[in-house]
């Protein structure tokens, strides 16, 4: 199934922009079954995200096994990342939308972990 996708690139490792057959862009993360641990971490990593419904968490767009191993497709959201966007703060306005981000962080890490949750990629 993850076949169906094409690689663009990859971002980090086990974790990919992938374009499905429409030309629509998602992140693909795939957990190989060369590594027993990876189906546990797959898993309770798709446990965790049918769980949690948030508006600062992606989505699941599609889950599922193939000969490479397993995979989670998500929403991708364009743009630039966290550290990225805010490297400049060198006027108030820039600060404040700083702040203001830091504090949807926040939310979010509060609404996962009140779900027993945590996120390890902080």
């Amino acid at each position: 199934m993850i076949n169906d996708y094409k690689i663009e690139k990859e971002l980090k490792q086990n974790v990919y922009l992938v374009k499905d057959l429409k030309g629509n862009r998602l992140v693909a993360k795939i957990f190989p079954k060369t590594e027993n641990r990876y189906t546990t971490i797959y898993l309770h990593e798709i446990e965790a995200l049918k769980k949690l419904q948030h508006q600062n968490i992606v989505q699941i767009k599609n889950n599922g096994e193939d000969e490479q191993g397993y995979y989670i497709l998500f929403e991708y959201i364009d743009g630039n990342n966290f550290v990225e966007k805010f490297q400049n703060l060198s006027n108030l306005s820039a600060q404040c939308g700083f702040f203001k981000a830091v504090i949807k962080v926040l939310k979010t890490l509060d609404y996962i972990h009140s779900h027993n949750f945590i996120h390890k990629d902080i």
